[in-house]
C-alpha cells in the first residue's frame, strides 16, 4: 500500500528563482473530494517527488515507500539570507538592491553578538 499520495499531473510552468531553488507547477485532473483534502494536508510540508512519464507499478510503489530518504532543508545560512531578502522586499529602508541590504543587516547582526562577546 502507497504511503503516500499517487496522482498524474501536468507541469505547467518551471522557473529557477533567485536562491538556486525550482518552482514548479502542476496541475491535476480532476480529482475526489477526499484526495483534494489529503493533497492539502500536505501544504507547505516537505514532501518527496518521484515523476515519471508511465504509470509506477506496484512493485515500484513499495520500494518508494521503503526509502528513508534523508532531509536536507536550507542551511540556517541559507534560511537567513532568504529571510533578510522577504524583509528587503517588505521594508527595504532605502536599499535600492537587496545585497546592500543583506550585508547591512549582516553588520548589524555581526556587532550585536561581538557587544555580547566577553573580553
Amino acid at each position: 500500500m502507497l504511503n503516500g499520495i499517487l496522482i498524474p499531473v501536468i507541469f505547467e510552468k518551471i522557473a529557477s528563482l533567485k536562491d538556486g531553488s525550482i518552482s514548479i507547477n502542476m496541475q491535476t485532473q480532476e480529482l475526489a473530494p477526499a484526495k483534494v483534502g489529503e493533497l492539502f494536508g500536505l501544504r507547505n510540508k516537505v514532501c518527496f517527488a518521484y515523476f515519471s512519464e508511465r504509470q509506477i507499478e506496484d512493485n515500484e510503489k513499495k520500494v518508494v515507500d521503503s526509502l528513508d530518504p534523508e532531509l536536507k532543508g536550507k542551511t540556517p545560512g541559507q534560511r537567513l539570507r532568504g529571510t533578510l531578502y522577504r524583509l528587503w522586499e517588505q521594508e527595504n529602508e532605502g536599499y535600492k538592491d537587496s545585497d546592500s541590504f543583506y550585508k547591512y543587516k549582516m553588520e548589524q547582526i555581526i556587532s550585536h553578538y561581538k557587544n555580547e562577546l566577553k573580553p
